[in-house]
């Protein structure tokens, strides 16, 4: 009997229009969904591409071995070239989370994570920036339609992702009015990379 009425309820929600489905109440539960299921296949079926995040475990083993002149921490593909927000946060990820580089699966997780905060601060920002004409915001539902970021973000685990997050985080702040915790969150996302403002 439950699944009866379960099963009636999500065929006359099914049968709205998809005027219902957009409308602005409704648009951060549609895109989330849209996002959850797009980071699950992507988690699914690509496999971790070494790159640039191979080499920034290659920094961490020199900071790890105790080398601490910025200027002597290499890789094959040339020095450290992050601020300490970054290696701080690759330190994290090298020491808890991939069990000293052997593992990448859980920092794509990490980072499949991070990047849903990321199209959730973006929702509430553009959410804000047309509170008198919310259908506006409807705009977003085109984010849904793109892999590239992806591709950046869980694939090839580029630091981008966190110093976006904290600039969102920052702008959203602003938003509400709360400007020391923007400041700070701003201060974080140049602590990972100094082009991020």
């Amino acid at each position: 009997k439950i699944l009866a009425t379960l099963s009636d309820k999500m065929s006359k929600k099914m049968n709205q229009p998809l005027e219902e489905w957009i409308k602005p109440e409704n648009i951060t539960m549609v895109i989330m969904g849209i996002e959850l299921i797009k980071t699950t296949i992507v988690l699914g079926y690509n496999t971790y591409e070494e790159q640039d995040f191979a080499c920034y475990y290659e920094h961490m083993q020199n900071i790890l071995r105790g080398n601490l002149e910025y200027d002597k921490i290499g890789s094959r593909a040339g020095g450290l070239v992050y601020p300490a927000l970054h290696t701080y946060i690759l330190l994290f990820f090298y020491q808890y989370l991939s069990d000293d580089g052997m593992y990448f699966r859980p920092v794509q997780c990490f980072s499949a994570i991070t990047y849903l905060g990321c199209v959730y601060l973006m929702i509430k920002i553009t959410q804000l920036a047309f509170k008198k004409e919310p259908k506006r915001a409807n705009i977003l539902i085109l984010h849904c339609f793109t892999w590239t970021i992806y591709n950046i973000a869980i694939v090839k685990l580029f630091n981008d992702l966190y110093c976006v997050f904290f600039s969102l985080l920052g702008v959203y702040l602003f938003q509400k009015s709360q400007n020391f915790a923007g400041v700070l969150m701003f201060s974080l996302s140049l602590g990972i990379k100094m082009s991020a403002c």
